[in-house]
Order: C-alpha cells, then sequence, then structure tokens
C-alpha cells in the first residue's frame, strides 16, 4: 500500500491539474465570449480587413469589447490636381453600437460619392430613390443594386457581370463616349447643377429641373418676364428651353484639362445644347462678325479683330470647329492639338475679361452674360416670326430656324447695349465685349462633349441636386 502510495497522489494531481485547466478554459471562453461580434469579424467574413479587428478590456464592465476596421471609399481631392479620385479611408469601430440586425460588418461610402463613382465606372442611374431606399445603376459590365435593411438603411451590392463595352467599332485605343472628366466641377453636372467660374464672379445655378431654371432666370432677369418667356415656349414645344442653354457655355469654368482628350461631362438639364453648339451659331456668328467688321463708319477694336482672327485659324485648320456632327462623332477622342489651341483661346478670352473689369467697373461679365440671357430666351419665336413674315435673312444653307435664331442673337445686341448703359457700362466697348463673350461660348463647347445618346429629357442618371455633397450614409454588403 505504501509503495502506492506516491503513485496515487500524482495521479490525483493530474486530474487536478485536468480539471483547473478545463475549468480556467471554461472561465476564459466566459469572457471572451463577452466579446460580442468578435466572431463575424473574422477573416472569413472580413478578408485581410480581419487583421484589423482586436478586443480591449473593460474592467467598468469586466467584459471585452470588440473593435473592428471596414474601408469608407470617399472621393478625395488633391491640393496638387483639380482631378477628384476615389480614396479608401479605414475606420474602426465598435460592436457595441452596431444594430442586432447587423451579422457583419460593412464597408461604408455616401449617397454623392457613390452616385459620381458610378457615373465615372461607365454606369447609368436607371433608378435612384434613396428616401426609398432605391438604388440601381448599370453599364459597362457592372451592376449596383441597392436593398433596404431595418434599422440599418440602403446597403448596396456590386456585381461585375461582363466585360467592358467599347462598341463594335471601338479600337482599343479609342476612349469610350461615356468617360468623364474626373474632376469636381464635372461632377455636379450630374447632379443639375452648373458650376460658376470664381474669376469671373459666376456663381453656381441648379439647372436640373425646370423650376430650377425657372428660378435661375428668375436670379439673372428681375423683371421676370424671362422666366415667363420660358414658360409660354415650353407651352409650344414642351421640352424645349430655347436661349436659357447657351448659359451652359458661358457661365461655366473650362473643365477639361490640359494634355487630356476626355472631354466628356454628365447632362445637366433636359435642353443642353444652345445655339453655340450648333453648327448653324458658328457660321451666322462668322459671317454677321465680317459684315460688322466691313460696317461704315464703325471704328473696329483690335480686340474683335482678335476674334475674327482667331476664328479664321481655327477654321482654316480643323473641319470639327464648325462641323458640330464631325465634333460630336469624335467625342472623346478629338484631336489633342486642336483642344489645346481652343483651350488657349478660351484662356485669353478669360485674361480679357478679368482685365476689362478693372478698367471698367460697371462692364462686368456677369451683367452681360445675364443681359444676352434675358435677351437670348426670345429667339424662337422671334426667329419664326422673321421666317413666316418673309424677313429671313441668309440661312447658308443650314437649318431655317436655328440660322436665324443665330442672327436674331446679333440683333439683340442694341438691346444689350442699352442693358449694359442702365448698370454704368461704357457703351462703346460692349459691342466687343458680346462678341469675345460669344467666341468663348464657342471654345467652351469645343472643349467638351455631352453625349446626345443619353436622353436628357427622360433620363433618370440626373441626380436630382439635393443629393450633391450629402453625406447619406450607403453600405456595400
Amino acid at each position: 500500500m505504501s509503495d502506492n502510495g506516491p503513485s496515487l497522489s500524482i495521479a490525483a494531481l493530474a486530474v487536478a491539474l485536468v480539471a483547473l485547466v478545463v475549468a480556467l478554459g471554461q472561465i476564459l471562453g466566459q469572457y471572451f465570449a463577452t466579446a460580442e461580434g468578435y466572431r463575424r469579424c473574422q477573416a472569413s467574413v472580413m478578408g485581410p480587413w480581419a487583421r484589423k479587428t482586436r478586443m480591449q478590456w473593460r474592467w467598468s464592465q469586466f467584459r471585452f469589447e470588440t473593435f473592428f476596421t471596414t474601408p469608407e471609399l470617399v472621393l478625395q481631392d488633391y491640393s496638387t490636381s483639380p482631378v477628384t479620385k476615389p480614396g479608401v479611408i479605414s475606420r474602426e469601430r465598435s460592436w457595441d453600437f452596431m444594430s442586432p440586425e447587423i451579422v457583419r460588418p460593412f464597408a461604408v461610402t455616401n449617397i454623392s460619392d457613390i452616385a459620381v463613382m458610378a457615373r465615372r465606372m461607365g454606369m447609368t442611374w436607371t433608378d435612384f430613390r434613396p428616401e426609398d431606399g432605391i438604388l440601381r445603376a448599370e453599364g459597362n459590365g457592372h451592376v449596383f443594386s441597392s436593398t433596404l435593411v431595418r434599422s440599418i438603411g440602403m446597403i448596396l451590392q456590386y456585381m461585375h457581370v461582363g466585360p467592358t463595352d467599347n462598341g463594335p467599332t471601338r479600337s482599343r485605343t479609342s476612349l469610350q463616349p461615356n468617360i468623364y472628366i474626373p474632376t469636381r466641377e464635372a461632377d455636379m453636372l450630374g447632379f443639375g447643377i452648373l458650376p460658376g467660374f470664381e474669376d469671373l464672379s459666376i456663381p453656381p445655378f441648379k439647372i436640373g429641373t425646370i423650376n430650377d431654371v425657372y428660378a435661375t432666370m428668375n436670379i439673372l432677369d428681375k423683371s421676370r418676364k424671362a422666366s415667363k418667356k420660358i414658360k409660354d415656349v415650353r407651352g409650344i414645344e414642351s421640352t424645349c428651353t430655347f436661349g436659357f442653354s447657351d448659359l451652359i457655355p458661358l457661365a461655366a469654368p473650362m473643365m477639361r484639362l490640359r494634355g487630356s482628350t476626355v472631354i466628356g461631362l454628365p447632362i445637366p438639364t433636359e435642353y443642353f445644347a444652345g445655339l453655340t453648339c450648333h453648327k448653324e451659331g458658328f457660321v451666322v456668328f462668322y459671317n454677321r462678325l465680317q459684315e460688322y467688321i466691313d460696317g461704315k463708319n464703325r471704328v473696329v477694336s483690335d480686340q474683335i479683330k482678335w476674334v475674327l482672327g482667331s476664328y479664321e485659324s481655327l477654321k482654316a485648320r480643323y473641319t470639327e470647329w464648325e462641323n458640330e456632327a464631325e465634333a460630336i462623332d469624335q467625342d472623346n477622342n478629338r484631336n489633342l492639338e486642336f483642344l489645346e489651341n481652343v483651350h488657349t483661346y478660351w484662356d485669353s478670352t478669360s485674361d480679357y475679361f478679368i482685365a476689362l473689369e478693372k478698367d471698367d467697373k460697371g462692364l462686368r461679365y456677369y451683367d452681360l452674360m445675364a443681359s444676352h440671357t434675358s435677351h437670348a430666351v426670345n429667339y424662337w419665336g422671334d426667329a419664326w416670326s422673321n421666317i413666316r413674315g418673309g424677313k429671313a435673312r441668309d440661312h447658308y444653307g443650314l437649318c431655317d430656324w436655328i440660322a436665324e435664331g443665330a442672327h436674331k442673337y446679333f440683333d439683340y445686341l442694341p438691346h444689350i447695349a442699352e442693358d449694359m448703359k442702365r448698370k454704368g457700362a461704357n457703351t462703346s466697348r460692349v459691342d466687343e465685349a458680346w462678341i469675345v463673350m460669344m467666341f468663348r461660348a464657342f471654345c467652351w463647347w469645343r472643349c467638351h462633349y455631352m453625349n446626345p445618346g443619353e436622353n436628357s429629357i427622360q433620363d433618370p442618371s440626373r441626380i436630382p441636386s439635393r443629393y450633391w455633397n450629402s453625406k447619406l450614409p450607403v453600405y456595400i454588403g
């Protein structure tokens, strides 16, 4: 018996140690079990982001708290470039603040940035109703769809369903027409907001809906006669805002980036193409400008001669300068040399107006633009009155009412001069400033492209302006 004593003691000790280990394991398991959500933040759920999952002991509660890190997708500005690019920010969160309905962590973005990123990926928003939790976009081999989860909000799902579609006739080196300029100003257009140009004190305008158009027109024309004219015209042509559309190239900044042929822009409003986009506008302007310069008893400034010389230089070297159809067909594949030269001319007009406002405080570009737009909304009715009354001018073999409308632009010049006189401007320079402004608008259009294939009248891809810069969260599942 005495010989077996040590063996029994050792066996008893071993059993006790095993029991202790089991008890400790149970206790530790219970404490680790207090780390709510920890198992839902593992590699099988989160991939590499699980490496940043951690637990922290809370003495006051005698439990573990789970912290996990997820990506936040945002569009980031860079001080050295006007380009905005998608970026990832790491956000650490505590599982304590997660809703009981959430079974795994989600990446997050916001409604404004995801709307932009989808468009830049070549997708079109076919349904965009965040207030109902409904988002759907597709195109270029990508699909976004959403579901609304109670107490969470919108959860966006992404699928890659096919190859990028370059179209049947596009080479590998050509760019698709639905690639857009990656800048903040260009993105604003997709929300129906016309960005302003700070150098000439032009604020942004909302133009995405017809009510936005009326409100903007009432800002430019305090008499409200111009907005009433637009309403009257829409009673006949229900989808058109004749004359108002030229506010886009007159007010917008240059969004094209130097050295790039990417010139695509989202369509900001239902009727976006004005006379300064069409060939008729170019041809009539050129011929009327020649007549103006050749007029008797008129002193023509060097600046007006510069406009004519610049126009003739572009006309002689590039057929796409006047030929709207050719320019549209080239979309994001326009001649880089052509774009650079036109861009330089546009910059020169900016320098001209900045210097002009310093010389003549009463001749502000904003006022000139506002006066022109207030009269331009009359061109459609006036053009048809001339045609039906036998008073039409030379249309140069082009569309009659558009060409006649371009003639009316020149006809409105005395009325614009009267408006500017009331503003305190030196009327001897109004003609010159208006001619430069119109040339500036032509240059803007040839440096940008809005895809006419998008049905802008019924296009749901134009996001309501209230969602621009909105931080409404969208979770990505």
